[in-house]
């Protein structure tokens, strides 16, 4: 089977340079939660990743449609479309697309001081229920917010307002 982990037509993706991360940590405002990296990977044919060893930092994945597979500590997990997992620092993982309805992915890596708010939803899979309270355009256009403040830069406001976004 053919593998890949990027490269997919129309994606778009910004890591954060080292540099930048060690101001993030330090800056008592994006210190709290801040991204290492962002994505968005449509139609991800062949879409796969494997750490063994993990990764220091945890990375959220959202299936927009499609479906694909997240094997974290020893156990696989089916994303389709509305679900979300996040992956824990440093626990081996890896992830891949189905091969006949590839996912559409929206996806960062993130870090901080407060990433332990969440741990009653990290290592499962959320279903975000279709209804009116669902939001969906509001998280959408929040990605893409925090997306384009990445992409005008690492100012210390444009780091801080994407922080806030993230919390």
């Amino acid at each position: 089977m053919q593998r890949i982990s990027d490269g997919f037509k129309g994606e778009k993706a910004i890591l954060i340079p080292y540099n930048v991360r060690k101001i993030q940590a330090s800056n008592p405002v994006t210190s709290q939660m801040y991204i290492t990296e962002i994505g968005f990977y449509p139609h991800a044919k062949y879409h796969y990743f494997e750490r063994p060893a993990g990764f220091n930092e945890n990375i959220l994945i959202y299936c927009y449609e499609g479906k694909g597979w997240i094997k974290n500590n020893h156990t696989n997990y089916l994303l389709e479309r509305n679900r979300v997992f996040i992956i824990p620092a440093n626990s081996e993982h890896a992830y891949w697309a189905d091969i006949h309805t590839p996912w559409t992915i929206y996806w960062f890596h993130f870090c901080g001081e407060n990433v332990s708010n969440f741990s009653s939803i990290i290592g499962k899979v959320i279903h975000i229920e279709e209804s009116d309270k669902s939001r969906y355009d509001d998280r959408f256009r929040l990605f893409e917010e925090m997306y384009q403040n990445l992409e005008m830069g690492y100012s210390p406001d444009n780091l801080e307002y994407v922080s806030y976004c993230l919390m």
